[in-house]
């Protein structure tokens, strides 16, 4: 046992715990948005200021509150890092992209759900009824304003900065669900959006969205 006491070494798997997506020493660019991350950073640095106060008037606790102050250092940096990270990958995704109209002022001309049965996990043999559960939806538009190429390379840049937190979006926009994913299609001269969700409640929510999008779209059929 090296001198830190068991309390000092629990409050250390504590620290640890606390750290959001940082636990097990990995800050993973999509597990937060950019201003996540970024808040993310400044608290950590803020609490690692704090360490290093208290590891000057502390006893036996110093060396706990350095090695405390040494890791949130080391987080904030790795948040930093993700937050850049996140916005070069929009960057990447958004070059050359004509972001307007949005996806919300395209021409919505159908919506239905996506409903897809479970795979069995890797490794083992299906047995048993996989019922179909709702994925999300897919969501049929006309982009009046610009060429179909040009409107899907719009439709996944918006995706991206609402996904990155670099883009507000309203309450209507499927692309603004926490897990969508987004993928888009052209479809004689039409675009097929199919945004998906993790989870039961999340793919609900991007189909109401969507089926609201389509109630107030011009020209919508539904």
């Amino acid at each position: 046992m090296s001198s830190l006491t068991i309390t000092a070494l629990g409050g250390i798997a504590a620290a640890v715990a606390l750290s959001g997506c940082a636990a097990m020493n990995r800050t993973r660019p999509g597990d937060m948005s950019v201003p996540e991350h970024e808040g993310a950073a400044r608290a950590e640095a803020e609490m690692a200021d704090e360490a290093a106060k208290r590891a000057t008037v502390v006893g036996r606790g110093a060396e706990y509150e350095r090695y405390s102050a040494i890791r949130h250092r080391d987080l904030a940096k790795e948040h930093a890092a993700a937050a850049e990270q996140r916005r070069q990958d929009v960057d990447a995704v958004c070059s050359g992209a004509n972001a307007s109209p949005g996806f919300t002022s395209m021409r919505v001309t159908s919506v239905e759900p996506i409903r897809e049965a479970d795979v069995a996990p890797a490794g083992r043999h299906p047995r048993g009824y996989y019922p179909e559960r709702l994925k999300g939806a897919r969501i049929a538009v006309t982009p009046d304003a610009i060429a179909p190429t040009d409107a899907v390379r719009a439709i996944e840049c918006e995706a991206a900065r609402v996904s990155a937190g670099m883009d507000s979006s309203s309450a209507d926009n499927p692309l603004g669900v926490r897990t969508a994913k987004t993928i888009v299609r052209v479809a004689n001269s039409r675009l097929l959006v199919e945004v998906r969700g993790d989870g039961g409640s999340d793919a609900a929510e991007i189909l109401r969205r969507a089926e609201a999008l389509a109630h107030v779209s011009p020209g919508s059929t539904r």
